[in-house]
């Protein structure tokens, strides 16, 4: 009776097969191979072979792991066997789609399922290297490109193991025509579905006809060994920009908040918000708004807290978090479940359903234009000093009035101290 490993082995080299004797078998397997493009070829084969439209795998353990995704493989779920080398030696290890996890807490992530959009193409295209305006066109230049440039490293090999197949006898100029076309084609496709288009509208099954003359587990593997590593090339160069163009536009659209905020404090609209909320606490005592604001600079009126350190810092920090979790997540997993992780990987044991300023006189509560000292404050000293002269200098009952209504109010906590400094 044979073992799993002989099974699984079998329908390897049976799923192989079919790719020469059926362009449709080969175009779909292109089409998954798309998605799981960091796995090797005869990995791509069998999760092909057993879960078609899978779009990230990784093992058991890498789903677990708190530092790359945080996730559980649902109870039941069905393992992917794949049949992995340990010096020489075959064993299996198994691998589980994303489909098979779910979130553990919070800090669980979600894989970097990029796509490309309107917004980030140019820099794609950018990337390619090409001359073309189409990004269609740009990819399957590319990949003929990289064909022409990289089919010399593989054709040896594919003399080598050519006897017995239909490229025996052919003269090396024919064979690495044969191997160049067939690859540039595979690699376009390949590329092409990642990026969103339908590439059957591009290639045809007469553009695979060619396939049949790789009649070998050797050569077709050769061939499919190719297309594997050359589409993985591009496919992460395209990835690793857009990466680069996320957290540019998380960095844009941190800068863009805090100018708001900024333009916010300076526009007066917080003290506006912030006044309706707080009603008549707008004055304290004999001391009122001050509107005699002549010989005065916007800069001398105000304290521009837009520039609070603790706070650019948490809202970058968070921007990098977001960065730094969703990316990684696919992208450390695919390395240490996929091919970086296949020499770890065992016959499981698991079964396979597993500025202020002092504007206000000592004696009266409209400031003294000629008694202005105009000193300069830095941030702490400004917060620390107007405070002390306006919200603490409230009565008892009204300060206990605002934060018993503070919820009622609408305001933000930046609104509230922005009012009193304005004091």
């Amino acid at each position: 009776m044979s073992t799993k490993l002989q099974q699984y082995q079998e329908l390897l080299d049976n799923r192989i097969e079919m790719l020469w004797t059926d362009s449709n078998e080969y175009m779909s397997l292109l089409r998954t191979s798309s998605r799981l493009y960091k796995y090797s070829f005869k990995d791509q084969v069998m999760i092909h072979s057993q879960r078609p439209d899978a779009v990230a795998c990784a093992e058991y353990d890498t789903w677990g792991r708190e530092d790359i995704t945080n996730r559980y493989v649902k109870r039941g779920s069905k393992g992917i066997a794949l049949i992995a080398d340990d010096n020489g030696k075959a064993k299996l290890r198994y691998v589980f789609d994303f489909s098979d996890t779910g979130a553990l807490d919070e800090r669980s992530k979600t894989p970097f399922f990029w796509s490309i959009t309107p917004e980030n193409e140019n820099a794609v295209l950018e990337q390619l290297g090409t001359t073309t305006v189409a990004l269609d066109t740009a990819i399957i230049e590319k990949a003929r490109e990289t064909a022409r440039i990289y089919s010399g490293d593989y054709l040896n090999d594919l003399i080598g193991q050519a006897e017995g197949t239909f490229l025996d006898g052919v003269d090396k100029f024919n064979v690495r025509l044969n191997f160049e076309n067939m690859l540039g084609t595979s690699i376009a496709y390949t590329v092409l579905t990642r990026c969103g288009y339908d590439a059957s509208l591009y290639f045809k099954n007469d553009d695979f006809r060619g396939i049949h003359e790789f009649n070998s587990l050797e050569t077709m593997s050769i061939l499919g060994n190719a297309t594997s590593d050359l589409s993985e090339q591009i496919l992460r160069e395209i990835e690793r920009t857009l990466r680069t163009e996320r957290s540019k536009e998380n960095d844009r659209n941190i800068t863009e908040n805090n100018n708001r905020k900024r333009n916010s404090v300076h526009s007066g609209r917080g003290n506006a918000d912030i006044s309706s909320g707080l009603g008549d606490f707008r004055t304290e005592g004999n001391r009122e708004i001050r509107t005699d604001e002549k010989g005065l600079s916007d800069e001398q009126q105000k304290v521009d807290l837009s520039g609070n350190a603790s706070e650019w810092n948490s809202e970058q920090s968070f921007g990098r978090d977001r960065r730094n979790s969703e990316p990684q997540a696919l992208g450390n997993s695919s390395e240490d479940g996929e091919r970086s992780g296949s020499d770890r990987g065992i016959e499981s044991d698991r079964p396979d359903g597993l500025g202020g300023n002092d504007e206000y006189s000592e004696s009266s509560g409209r400031g003294n234009d000629n008694q202005r000292t105009d000193l300069q404050l830095n941030e702490n000293e400004a917060v620390s000093e107007t405070i002390s002269d306006t919200a603490f200098s409230m009565s008892e009952d009204k300060v206990l009035a605002v934060i018993n209504h503070y919820d009622e109010m609408n305001v933000s906590k930046q609104e509230t101290l922005d009012f009193f400094l304005e004091k």
